[in-house]
């Protein structure tokens, strides 16, 4: 007779009888005795030891042959030396190697009392024969191996041997049979089971995890020994490690812990203790593992970025996967088990109920069944938590290799990718798109998972109500289409949200940058619309994305409700119970000869691919020490030479060459957020003479003497805080600081003044760079006369090249310029005249809502499961209610840990972004002084402190382990279940109970980490409500004291002792100034850099808002009128030309006042209009990001353009032709004594010749009026006007 598959399970039978009715039942039969019956299993299981002892028997005679053989004439002895391979080296055990030989040590241990309590017995059958043999064949095998680990120890061997790993890989199936058949015999309930096999049975249940363990050894192969050299070890043969990595006690536990100490989260103990007492500091934060920080990432990045030849259509994606394809594995093993334990406890629900509704005599039964069920959920919680670490963890890791990838890609953008992409959509990448993959990564599994998990299921279901099964599987699979339907809509709705995200972005971050200009100009409201527009489109889209989001919740969280009232419903009627690719640079570097730069026949374009040429038929070429001046009109392309000689434009054609280090000073000074000492130095270490000596020749001294704290003074974001002089003076000396071979200097001269400017020319240039070679773009003729070379450039093209006297006798462009300067210096002699914009905009958009609903529901769910379980299974409320307080306290004292580190996660965030965005705008800067590396080393540092919070943030997430304290509680209540007569608790309601009770634990923990979670995210409202909170500007208009539409219609202005300071603890910067401007005249405003002249301009604005004193205009105090009622009746061309994103017609009119024909004489009253019109799109030109395709000088133009449509009665004009050359500078006077001939304007200049002519000069020093007259008056006496003026006139003979 055969038996039947579950009849083996318990048969101690060691042969089997066969029947020979068929060959394939036959095999069948056989199959079921040999991996079934204990018997044959332990044969099986005694055998492989038996191998694998006689395999290693084999290999040390063999080893001890051969070392037999050639060691005979050598005097050491053989036995000395390792059997299984190694040497001895001095070496560090880890706790890898300490585990192993303890679990070793365990299993041969626990094997031999197994072996003396077997022998003890007796041998009485086959059966007790066979297990003996097995016991001893085990304890055996395990001391082998114990012995074998000790041998590694004692030659350093760093691998385990290859038998041993394929001995542990056998065992851990074997093992895995005889624990799914001991599992098959306890929930069998079969009485006929023998005591012993049950006592086998809990044992290879109990030493389950031991062996897996020991397959992970195998798999790894790493014996957890490290060697070191011997000149590493110190007296006591200890190695000596990296303060900075292994043995710094500031790096994290996590890189140190051993297996259990990670399974549990004892790692966390220490910081979360720590943060319990005391909020946690940043420094408080261990340092992240070497392995884990963003060096290694940034490295893992190069290492796996696909080659160019290898044609990938999806780099980041195959990049990711080559980083983290374990990882990924890994994680879906966890998921994978996670899943499987899950339907343990469900499962057993029905055995549970048999069991309460029987006799309840064989007690044992009920405990094998709250074994299994405390099995099943200590394991579902430790995988469960440490796949929501990992993968949160592999997402930081992703986010961290992407992050540096990209700050790497953006130190070598081109600058029309630049312009194409602007820097709010280039930020935005980083901030936003790194953050939503990394995001990602804890839903990737579900894709696989959930058709498997929705499988399983419905077997389930199918096992017990049988053909009812197909209404739930009908049910699914139409929930599955609907889902993915909304899902696919959804994903449409996504992009349109983070598209509109972009456009909104990009406004903001464009509207902060020139905010200065914005309110000049009285636009805040224009702008306020413009992003009020773009947040209503995203607006839009987000409200249709989360109403989306809200309809799938709901369809999901009602699903299983649905379906199980629908297919027990059915069942009852049938009566049965889801980046980069690299720039390139075009230049060659070549050392030697005379040549320092040189290009030849080089043609340029800003575009890469199809772009209009603006520099064509370059040739010339530069000595080493050489002096080289580049002249032109404005808009010549006398900026792009410089950007082509440093690589930044695409060369189509021709060769460059550059000789030597260079050093770069741009036209629109690039300042970092720092103190004035670290923008200097710029990564170079301090060298006090020298940065003594840059400071002097850079006329710094005097600007660090009125400072409060001198150099160490901190820069405010774009340099908010300095004048343009003072920013443009700091540039260049952080590129003298350097000291490089070559400086490209563009225009450096035009934000100071001529005396300063003088001083520098003399002190600078031809003192301490005069063995240089310098370029120099200038519109300071003055100067040319000293200059080696002068290179004369019109319409993108050399037409011009020699020195000064040569080119003066050609009488073309050079002579022009030259007598345009002439005619100025005549008029001096004769006329005496931007991280919460965007991440927390995203959590209050999407991530607050989503997890208030969420954690709404959980309360919800958790109050029902305690109704119902109170109601029927009340005794388990003694056990429950100590289960919620302590969960309780538990919240509050992980909360105070996690908060901290959320705040800590959201603070570090932001200098990332913030770094960024300023890497970008001065990547032009950073890549000419080859600074690339310590900027990009920057971002690393900056990337490490944020995964350093996002790291603890995440472990003390999954460190909360009420989870594993529940399971216990529920086993607990189990029990009680089982021991209480059936008078107390139904049979009916045990089942009941269970199927809420078992996820209890799990709602309960969800329910209070979601409240956490929530609360953590709150940090963005807080960090909104502050900036919120913010002191605001006065009103922006006043509907009590509105001035009259007329005003100002005069022009009048009287100023009483006005003493204006920065912030209210910071020194004075204008002192009690007292003067009276008179209806349409014309003031000049001079005066050296910092003395305060831009500030004046700001206090009539009302951007600083006077300190003492009064301001009255036409008999109006302007600081009892509204600001866009003061701001938007005077004019202003400011000293920064700020062109915004759009077109010229934009740029120009950007309230749409008036017609083309008024823009278009507009632009040709400023010089413009043949540049434009040369256009193909007209006024519908393009204008990209800070008007980056448009020449400093033409962006100039532009803004004069502005003023003359607006026609203002008051203009003010703060070094409006300073980036424009002298004959420009003529013109556009000329065109302002016309066009404004009836208007009181006031002149801020460093050029003599701009205000000579005006009716009086202001001369502004160091916050005083020292003298307001005329200035022939002026000129007529000693005066400080008077000195200027000598200098100017005799600067270029002095020279």
């Amino acid at each position: 007779m055969i038996m039947s598959s579950v009849s083996w399970l318990t048969s101690l039978k060691c042969s089997a009888s066969v029947d020979g009715s068929s060959s394939f039942s036959t095999v069948l039969h056989w199959l079921d005795f040999i991996f079934l019956s204990p018997c044959p299993q332990r044969i099986l299981f005694s055998a492989i030891n038996l191998l694998f002892l006689l395999t290693l028997v084999v290999l040390v005679l063999k080893r001890l042959y051969f070392r037999f053989l050639n060691g005979r004439n050598s005097g050491s002895s053989v036995l000395e030396k390792p059997l299984l391979g190694g040497d001895s080296h001095g070496f560090i055990l880890t706790l890898w190697f300490k585990a192993s030989f303890v679990v070793t040590a365990l299993l041969a241990s626990a094997y031999a009392v197994l072996t003396i309590l077997a022998i003890s017995k007796g041998v009485k059958s086959q059966w007790n024969l066979i297990e003996v043999l097995f016991e001893l064949f085990q304890m055996m095998a395990n001391v082998v191996v114990l012995v074998l680990i000790a041998h590694e120890k004692k030659f350093g061997a760093v691998s385990h041997p290859p038998p041993l790993r394929v001995y542990w890989a056998v065992d851990f199936v074997l093992v895995c049979l005889f624990a799914a058949t001991a599992i098959a015999r306890l929930v069998s309930s079969s009485e006929s089971v023998d005591l012993n096999l049950k006592l086998d049975d809990i044992f290879s249940l109990v030493s389950f995890p031991l062996y897996v363990f020991l397959l992970v050894v195998a798999v790894r192969g790493s014996s957890g020994i490290n060697l070191v050299a011997e000149e590493d070890l110190d007296e006591n043969s200890r190695p000596k490690v990296d303060e900075q990595t292994t043995a710094d006690s500031d790096v994290s536990g996590y890189g140190s812990a051993s297996l259990l100490s990670r399974a549990v989260w004892h790692w966390m103990n220490p910081i979360l203790s720590k943060g319990y007492k005391s909020p946690l500091k940043m420094d408080e934060v261990p340092l992240l593992p070497p392995d884990h920080q963003a060096q290694s990432m940034a490295e893992l990045f190069e290492l796996y970025w696909p080659k160019p030849s290898e044609n990938s259509k999806n780099p980041v994606r195959t990049m990711l996967l080559r980083c983290f394809w374990k990882d990924l594995a890994f994680t879906g093993f966890l998921a994978l088990v996670r899943l499987a334990v899950m339907y343990v406890g469900p499962v057993l629900i029905q055995s549970f109920i048999s069991f309460t509704s029987g006799d309840r005599s064989n007690l044992s039964q009920g405990f094998y069944l709250i074994l299994i069920l405390l099995i099943a959920k200590v394991v579902e919680v430790l995988s469960s938590h440490q796949f929501n670490f990992l993968s949160q963890k592999l997402g930081m890791l992703m986010r961290s290799v992407l992050m540096t990838g990209i700050y790497k890609k953006g130190l070598r953008l081109s600058c029309s990718s630049r312009q194409d992409h602007g820097v709010g959509q280039i930020v935005n990448y980083m901030a936003v798109d790194c953050q939503q993959l990394a995001d990602l990564v804890y839903q990737l599994h579900t894709l696989w998972l959930m058709p498997f998990q929705v499988g399983v299921a419905l077997l389930l279901i199918y096992v017990y109500i049988g053909v009812s099964a197909v209404v739930s599987l009908a049910a699914v699979v139409g929930v599955m289409f609907l889902t993915l339907t909304i899902t696919r809509k959804n994903n449409a709705f996504q992009f349109n949200v983070m598209m509109s995200r972009d456009v909104r972005m990009k406004a903001t971050t464009e509207m902060l940058n020139n905010m200065r200009v914005i309110k000049f100009q009285a636009w805040e409201d224009h702008f306020y619309k413009k992003i009020q527009a773009a947040r209503e489109k995203e607006y839009g889209w987000l409200s249709k994305f989360m109403y989306m989001i809200s309809g799938n919740l709901i369809l999901l969280w009602s699903v299983p409700i649905l379906i199980a009232a629908l297919t027990f419903g059915i069942a009852t009627l049938m009566k049965v119970l889801l980046m980069l690719g690299r720039i390139t640079t075009s230049r060659e570097r070549k050392v030697g000869g005379a040549i320092a730069v040189e290009v030849e026949e080089g043609t340029f374009a800003w575009e890469d691919e199809g772009g209009q040429h603006v520099l064509k038929d370059i040739n010339f070429e530069v000595k080493k020490g050489e002096l080289a001046a580049i002249v032109g009109m404005v808009g010549s392309g006398k900026s792009s030479l410089l950007a082509s000689v440093l690589g930044e434009l695409h060369k189509t054609s021709g060769k460059v060459r550059v000789c030597g280090t260079t050093a770069y000073v741009a036209q629109t000074s690039w300042i970092q957020n720092a103190t004035i000492q670290e923008n200097i130095l710029f990564g170079s270490p301090m060298n006090v003479e020298k940065y003594k000596n840059v400071i002097k020749v850079c006329s710094l001294e005097k600007d660090l003497e009125i400072m409060e704290h001198g150099d160490q003074t901190e820069i405010g974001e774009r340099g908010i805080n300095l004048s343009g002089g003072q920013k443009q003076r700091i540039q260049l000396a952080r590129a003298v600081y350097q000291d490089c071979d070559i400086y490209l200097l563009d225009d450096i001269f035009s934000a100071v003044d001529a005396h300063t400017g003088t001083e520098i020319f003399k002190e600078c240039i031809r003192g301490a760079l005069k063995d240089k070679t310098i370029l120099l773009v200038t519109h300071q003729v003055d100067f040319l006369h000293n200059a080696d070379l002068i290179l004369v450039m019109r319409d993108g093209k050399i037409v011009q090249s020699g020195k000064y006297n040569e080119l003066l006798d050609s009488d073309l462009d050079f002579s022009a310029l030259v007598a345009a300067h002439e005619t100025s210096m005549e008029l001096v002699e004769t006329n005496p005249a931007v991280s919460s914009a965007s991440s927390d905009q995203v959590n209050i958009d999407i991530l607050i809502p989503l997890f208030l609903s969420i954690t709404i529901v959980m309360y919800f769910s958790l109050l029902g499961i305690l109704v119902i379980t109170c109601q029927y299974a009340w005794p388990t409320v003694f056990i429950i209610v100590p289960l919620i307080w302590l969960n309780i306290w538990y919240q509050g004292y992980y909360i105070a840990s996690a908060r901290e580190l959320t705040r800590l996660d959201q603070i570090t965030k932001a200098p990332i972004i913030h770094n960024f965005s300023e890497t970008i705008s001065g990547v032009m800067t950073i890549r000419c002084f080859r600074k690339q590396d310590k900027f990009f080393h920057g971002n690393i540092e900056r990337v490490d402190m944020n995964l350093r919070m996002s790291f603890h943030n995440s472990a003390s997430n999954e460190w909360f382990r009420l989870e594993m304290i529940g399971s216990f509680v529920l086993c607990v209540a189990t029990v009680f279940l089982i021991l209480l007569p059936s008078t107390i608790v139904k049979p009916e309601y045990v089942g009941l109970s269970l199927s809420y009770g078992l996820p209890l634990n799990s709602v309960l923990y969800w329910t209070i980490y979601l409240g956490s979670v929530l609360e953590n995210r709150m940090v963005s409202v807080e960090r909104i409500k502050q900036f919120i909170n913010i002191p605001s500007e006065a009103a922006w208009r006043k509907p009590d004291s509105p001035p009259s539409p007329d005003w100002p219609s005069r022009g009048e202005i009287e100023i009483k002792n006005l003493q204006v300071r920065y912030r209210h603890n910071t020194p004075l910067v204008l002192k009690g100034i007292s003067l009276t401007i008179n209806g349409g005249e014309k003031i000049g405003v001079v005066g050296r850099t910092g003395s305060g002249k831009s500030t004046l301009i700001q206090v009539f604005f009302r951007l600083l808002e006077p300190y003492a004193g009064t301001i009255i205009v036409d008999g109006v105090d302007i600081c009892k009128l509204g600001l866009h009622d003061l701001r938007s009746r005077f004019g202003i061309i400011p000293q920064e030309p700020v062109l915004f994103e759009g077109t010229v017609r934009s740029n120009i009119d950007p309230l749409g006042l008036y017609s083309d024909d008024e823009i278009w004489k507009s632009l040709e009253r400023c010089q413009l209009k043949e540049v434009v019109s040369a256009k193909p799109e007209k006024l519908d030109s393009s204008v990209v990001d800070s008007g980056d395709n448009w020449s400093v000088g033409q962006r100039q133009l532009l803004c004069l353009g502005r003023v003359m449509l607006k026609r203002s009665k008051i203009l003010f004009m703060d070094e409006a032709t300073a980036s424009v050359d002298s004959q420009t500078d003529a013109v556009i006077q000329k065109i302002i004594r016309q066009d404004f001939s009836a208007c009181t304007i006031i002149t801020i200049a460093h050029r003599i010749p701009t205000v000579i002519d005006c009716d009086r000069v202001l001369v502004i020093d160091n916050g005083w009026a020292k003298e307001f007259d005329d200035p022939g008056r002026l000129l007529e006496r000693p005066s400080l006007f008077g000195a200027l003026v000598q200098e100017y006139a005799n600067r270029s003979s002095g020279l």
